[in-house]
């Protein structure tokens, strides 16, 4: 069985350029109307039709050999760090997910594609940058989407290397998608700091895949020269990269890489600067720190460092029209969202799944104040999606939302503790004043008072769950909150069947 079996299929004669066409328009109408995801994760798959009905695309699909030797090499990138080999059979349980990827070559079997290729790798970045945030791009538990299909182009094409490298936005989580600074290494080292690689430089976001070009933080090591050594040994070649960065910033400023970064305190051009040598990596978040200033301080090619920055930095900021860095748009969404929310608001998801319960009432009155014990003792483990979603819809999205891959119970104990979080705000974080805002739903009148909820809260849980070993809640509440020593807290959240 698949473990992220995607849901939405487009299928396709691969053996026919027009119903190629016609998947990539498909995908292409997807990714601008933003229906790519499910619970989070890229939920796509291209299949090929048969008189028999649709089967999984296979690598006999692809019959360029010199494409199959690409599509391996991109898959044999990332963060897996071992040489792929294309398997002979991709099964309806294999938990493989080449589609995207096999889509991309079939179609550059097709010269007159091209522009159909292009028009959707533009989707996928469009999609990406207004997002710009890397958990919305999940393909399964360690890859990301995209990423092959685009390196694919760039290989066979150096030109398009800054498609790929747009792709790379700047809220790029490292630490839980490493690897991914292999694609552009690669490019690198096959074609060099040509112009093709200095415009893909200068239209990637990620500050850390930037310098990941040739050097990795993880490692220390470098895999090429660093840009600032190649234009400090080529001086007629750092004009170029001027007017390619002044080119680019003018035309689309440069995401900003978190949601509490302004375009105040984020200065682009310094970050992109800083990116050509191998620096320590929280250069790039920190605005002062005794290396970074003597960095900056240091000669480059005409002046300090520092004086080559400014001096480029007001050039820009008189010709350009707006900021040389953006937010997300997709951000402005989330924090419209957020203007909506009412307090109390996880509780008010909550109560209808509770009422819905064997002695509901009486079990809500139970986290409200301690009474009617025999409440919680009624309930049994319950399967939370199919009750939620039948009971408590708004519940329902909450726990799809927060838990990415969640198809079962297993899943919402995997990432229970992201479920706690909004509520430990609303119990635990207020004071009497901000309780006051949902007493009509939880009444209480002290920080003590609401303490209990949030314990209560935890035993309907744990019960619904069947009282599965917690570390982060253990962490939580006998370490953190000291609301228990670590004897209550397994008498009463461990499992004793």
């Amino acid at each position: 069985m698949q473990s992220f079996k995607k849901h939405t299929l487009i299928p396709l004669d691969p053996q026919d350029p027009l119903s190629i066409a016609q998947a990539l328009t498909q995908y292409r109408h997807q990714l601008q109307q933003s229906t790519i995801l499910r619970k989070g994760m890229f939920d796509i798959e291209f299949v090929a039709a048969t008189d028999s009905g649709n089967r999984r695309l296979q690598i006999d699909d692809l019959q360029e050999s010199g494409l199959r030797s690409l599509l391996q090499e991109a898959l044999s990138l990332g963060p897996d760090g071992e040489v792929f080999t294309l398997p002979p059979l991709i099964s309806d349980e294999c938990d493989l997910y080449l589609s995207e990827p096999l889509l991309f070559a079939i179609a550059m079997q097709h010269p007159h594609l091209t522009p159909e290729l292009l028009a959707t790798a533009d989707a996928m970045i469009a999609f990406a940058r207004w997002h710009n945030d890397v958990y919305n791009m999940w393909l399964d538990e360690t890859r990301i989407f995209g990423v092959e299909a685009l390196f694919l182009l760039a290989r066979r094409a150096p030109e398009q290397a800054w498609r790929l490298a747009h792709f790379l936005v700047a809220n790029w989580d490292n630490e839980d998608s490493n690897g991914y600074e292999q694609f552009m290494a690669r490019l690198l080292n096959l074609n060099g700091w040509s112009e093709e690689m200095l415009r893909a430089f200068v239209w990637c976001d990620s500050d850390r895949l930037r310098q990941g070009f040739f050097y990795s933080d993880e490692t220390g090591m470098q895999s090429h020269q660093a840009l600032a050594d190649f234009l400090k040994q080529n001086p007629q070649r750092y004009l170029q990269f001027k007017q390619l960065l002044s080119e680019r910033l003018l035309s689309c400023p440069k995401l900003l890489a978190t949601e509490w970064r302004t375009t105040e305190t984020d200065d682009p051009v310094q970050l992109f600067f800083i990116s050509m040598f191998p620096a320590a990596i929280d250069w790039f978040d920190v605005q002062e720190s005794e290396g970074l200033e003597t960095l900056l301080q240091s000669h480059f090619i005409q002046a300090r460092l520092k004086d080559e920055i400014d001096t480029l930095r007001a050039s820009l900021e008189r010709q350009a029209d707006g900021p040389l860095a953006c937010p997300a748009e997709g951000w402005q969404q989330d924090a419209d969202d957020n203007e909506d929310y009412r307090p109390g608001q996880m509780l008010r998801q909550f109560k209808p799944l509770v009422l819905a319960q064997p002695q509901g009432e009486a079990l809500w009155q139970y986290l409200q104040d301690g009474s009617h014990p025999q409440a919680l003792e009624a309930q049994r483990p319950l399967e939370i999606l199919a009750a939620s979603q039948a009971h408590a819809p708004l519940l329902h999205q909450h726990i799809v939302d927060y838990c990415v891959w969640v198809e079962s119970n297993q899943q919402i104990i995997h990432d229970f503790w992201l479920l706690t979080y909004e509520m430990a705000n609303e119990l635990l974080d207020s004071d009497n004043e901000d309780a006051a805002d949902f007493a009509d739903i939880l009444p209480s009148a002290t920080p003590q008072q609401r303490q209990q909820q949030y314990l209560r809260w935890l035993d309907i849980w744990f019960t619904w769950l069947g009282k599965p070993e917690l570390e982060d809640i253990r962490e939580q509440v006998v370490d953190k909150l000291q609301l228990l020593d670590q004897q209550q807290y397994l008498q009463r959240f461990g499992n004793h069947s």
